[in-house]
């Protein structure tokens, strides 16, 4: 270590500059920020599952699924409600990037060897004829409309291709608009737009985190220069995984979002050893070259094994098949590599050349120091409740499970999940299920009644 602090001492000037260049380039990567909400990205590419479903798309070039649902205390087979409903289909159907939308009115109908299409005025001056089409004739009827006509649902299909926050936008913009109808939106579209919301308040959250360790650093240092630059090596870290992430083109998912958080909090510790112990040994030492050389000899091999061995937990997730926890394996992992390397370098050199406080508080035994003393008295109750909590922990891992549905990242009463169950209520589901069925020889077996049935 005493190479180390020399070379740090000598170097400071530069090691601070490189790391401040390096603070400018991290920050500028933010002109790459994008945030992928796409929950098939979940899957690795040799997925089955998501091979076959990325195959049907692109074959059939159709895109998701967006389900619109319709309420009003009257029934919707109104004239009216009928004429209002009919409007709102058209207007989406106008919205770019929709390549279809069913629903319980019929498009066009087939009378006495004529496809007529329908419109406004054609529900309005046959609305009889419509009503009871749709009431006693039309196959999709029990698909988008329930029992008492007073719930109907449009099912809106984006192209392949299309701009899904887009769409989502402008059906939003729809929906806000209407006074007639109630209208909600359900869909995979809708959850991924939804959950970006969310996972933009990790950002906003991101301070407050910070300012809780500020707090803590400062109860234990008492010295508010020693406090940011033992928070340093975290929030740097964290910067430069921004800068890692952004200019390697991958973005954000709504895993490696949290990713800033892991390294904030676990790598925090790193600063938080090199200064506590810098100042420790600031009365002992007058020359800055020895105090360098000798706080590194009392932490530096510990903050290196410390980031080592963290840095090992997380890079276990590399092996996973779940790309965003992968992802979060690799990032995690070089940001807590960050975070040390920081705590190693740039804190020792910064601590080398800024000006010191002359003179300290007296240290004081912390909360945690005193809390240990006073639970060392009672070994045999710590040894009962450690026991416990293994023994409940054997019995309670084997039953857990793992929930896939979308809409757990959502509290139990938020809007888009009442939505959502509002339409699985009444139409069994929100999110269509995808199915081929091949006709070897087209045509001719549909003709034949066995195929066809």
């Amino acid at each position: 270590m005493e190479r180390l602090g020399n070379f740090i001492y000598r170097r400071a000037r530069l090691i601070i500059v490189i790391v401040m260049v390096l603070n400018v380039t991290a920050a500028v990567s933010f002109i790459n920020f994008s945030l992928d909400t796409d929950f098939i990205k979940f899957f690795s590419g040799g997925n089955p599952k998501a091979v076959e479903y990325n195959a049907l798309n692109a074959k059939y070039e159709s895109g998701e699924s967006i389900s619109v649902l319709i309420e009003h205390d009257s029934s919707l087979l109104d004239l009216d409600n009928l004429q209002a409903v009919f409007s709102i289909q058209h207007e989406i159907e106008d919205i770019e990037g929709v390549s279809l939308v069913q629903g319980y009115i019929p498009p066009e109908l087939f009378i006495e060897g004529q496809i007529i299409s329908i419109d406004e005025q054609y529900i309005e001056n046959n609305y009889g004829f419509i009503k009871d089409f749709i009431e006693n004739k039309y196959f999709f009827t029990e698909q988008f409309i329930t029992t008492d006509y007073q719930k109907g649902a449009l099912v809106v299909t984006l192209d392949i291709d299309a701009e899904a926050s887009d769409v989502v936008e402008s059906l939003e913009g729809i929906v806000e608009n209407e006074d007639v109808l109630t209208l909600l939106l359900a869909g995979n579209e809708i959850i991924k737009n939804t959950i970006w919301d969310y996972l933009i308040r990790v950002f906003i959250l991101m301070p407050f985190g910070i300012f809780f360790i500020l707090c803590v650093f400062y109860l234990m240092l008492r010295v508010r220069r020693f406090t940011i630059l033992a928070f340093m090596p975290a929030g740097i870290a964290a910067l430069w995984i921004f800068g890692t992430v952004f200019w390697s083109g991958r973005g954000l998912n709504i895993v490696t979002v949290i990713s800033p958080m892991f390294i904030l909090t676990v790598g925090s510790a790193f600063g938080l050893h090199y200064v506590s112990h810098f100042a420790e040994n600031l009365h002992k030492y007058s020359d800055r070259r020895q105090l360098t050389i000798e706080t590194l000899r009392m932490v530096g091999m510990p903050i290196f094994l410390a980031a080592v061995t963290t840095m090992a937990g997380f890079v276990s997730l590399t092996w996973t098949d779940v790309l965003p926890m992968r992802d979060m394996g690799i990032f995690v992992t070089l940001g807590i590599g960050y975070a040390g390397l920081l705590a190693l370098l740039f804190v020792p050199a910064v601590l080398s050349r800024i000006k010191l406080p002359p003179k300290l508080p007296e240290p004081k035994p912390s909360l945690m120091t005193r809390f240990v003393i006073a639970a060392s008295r009672f070994r045999g109750a710590i040894l009962i409740v450690f026991a416990a909590i293994v023994i409940v922990s054997a019995v309670y891992i084997p039953r857990l499970e793992v929930i896939s549905d979308q809409l757990m990242f959502f509290k139990e009463g938020s809007e888009i999940r009442q939505s959502f169950a509002k339409v699985e209520e009444n139409f069994g589901g929100a999110i269509p299920l995808t199915a081929e069925i091949i006709a070897p020889n087209g045509l001719a077996d549909l003709n034949d009644d066995k195929y066809a049935n």
